[in-house]
């Protein structure tokens, strides 16, 4: 570009670190005539936002099928140096919809945003709808960030019924043949 007396051009620089720490470069410009002249350039190259949780895995043991099981709490933490954009936070898998979230939940999905060494809590609840043995993830995602996962389990059960009859034998005896005895009641439960 050539430049006439009092004008001016505007040079585009970014930063596009490769590895971590402090960097420093001079943009140097030169013209003849007119000479040389140079800028320092300095930028820190840091780690993006991390995502962990904590417990990575949470067995919520055996609950009754349409009741709920006590409430587990998992950590999600920054272990990045850049604030996350908000999070995500969804369940997963073919079992997904035997967990869910807890109203006492800290991280909020499409809120929560975590600056560097953050966190937040998500409530997570097993509340199964069939028997068997039930198996999801819960996902958190960040963009921009990263994202991390928990294994969740639980068994749903269904309380096996007993019948029972009371009271014991009843005897009908000294009933003559073509009569009626007395009514007698069985209390079945």
């Amino acid at each position: 570009t050539i430049l006439t007396d009092g004008s001016s051009c505007t040079v585009k620089v970014q930063f596009a670190p490769t590895s971590l720490g402090a960097k420093s470069a001079l943009l140097t410009v030169s013209a003849n005539p007119g000479g040389l002249v140079s800028a320092t350039v300095i930028g820190n190259g840091k780690t993006a936002s991390a995502l962990s949780v904590s417990p990575e895995a949470k067995a919520f043991g055996t609950v009754p099928v349409g009741e709920a099981s006590a409430a587990s709490s998992f950590t999600v933490t920054n272990t990045g140096a850049a604030t996350t954009g908000p999070l995500a936070i969804a369940f997963t898998g073919v079992d997904a919809a035997e967990f869910a979230a807890d109203s006492g939940s800290t991280c909020v999905s499409g809120v929560t945003i975590l600056e560097s060494g953050a966190s937040c809590e998500v409530v997570v609840r097993f509340v199964p709808t069939a028997a068997g043995t039930m198996t999801a993830l819960l996902a958190i995602n960040a963009t921009p960030g990263d994202s991390a996962t928990a294994t969740l389990n639980g068994i749903g059960s269904v309380a096996e019924s007993t019948v029972a009859i009371a009271p014991g034998p009843m005897i009908f005896s000294g009933i003559p043949v073509g009569a009626l005895s007395r009514t007698r009641y069985f209390i079945v439960a």
